[in-house]
């Protein structure tokens, strides 16, 4: 039962953030995100830069003398997103980078709703009303201006909700702990450090 709940939400919030994207999806070789005002080619090019580094050997994905050759620039500050970047690596060969940056926002957007839909539930508010609050943030106006702008390091607000989560494991793990390997707090904070990780891969700004 708690299966099928949890499915129908993250269900819902799949078709929420599809039907967001109505448009894009049904003219996905046609048109994108963006227009000349925004860097919406920006994060595409990251990850074409991210996979020339990884198949071209003496490359340095932090450092690189493609911007303003000859003159080298560093890369270390720069929003790489690379927390996005195995979805776009295995669809992008396939159907184009397009449609790999739709699904990635159509994921992100479904993320956003569903972690912070637990959150809620876990806080004890009802299925019902936990599921609304889930889709206030979903469709919140953050998303829908990194939507425009192809601005990937924006997608990452269901870090917060989804850190809570884990701590609040470590926690309760700390006040009971047992034997079997995840309800050990060290494994749950081994999870939190690697949660912190990817939130850093996703944008510094989350940290900071």
């Amino acid at each position: 039962m708690l299966f099928k709940r949890h499915s129908f939400a993250f269900i819902t919030f799949v078709g929420l953030a599809s039907l967001a994207m109505y448009w894009i999806i049904f003219n996905l070789s046609t048109a994108m995100t963006g227009d000349k005002v925004t860097d919406y080619y920006h994060f595409h090019w990251n990850f074409w830069w991210v996979r020339q580094v990884l198949t071209t050997p003496g490359l340095n994905i932090y450092e690189t003398n493609y911007v303003f050759a000859p003159a080298t620039s560093s890369l270390a500050l720069h929003t790489l997103s690379l927390f996005w970047y195995p979805i776009w690596a295995v669809i992008e060969p396939v159907a184009g980078t397009f449609t790999a940056m739709t699904l990635i926002s159509i994921i992100a957007f479904a993320l956003n709703g569903y972690l912070f839909f637990l959150l809620l539930r876990r806080e004890g508010v009802s299925y019902g009303l936990a599921l609304v609050g889930g889709a206030m943030l979903e469709l919140s106006p953050v998303l829908f201006v990194a939507l425009k702008w192809t601005n990937l390091n924006l997608y990452g607000w269901f870090w917060i909700p989804a850190l809570i989560l884990i701590w609040g494991q470590v926690a309760d793990k700390v006040a009971r702990p047992k034997h079997s390997l995840f309800e050990r707090p060290l494994v749950w904070a081994v999870i939190l450090g690697v949660a912190l990780w990817l939130m850093i891969l996703t944008d510094i700004q989350y940290p900071l």
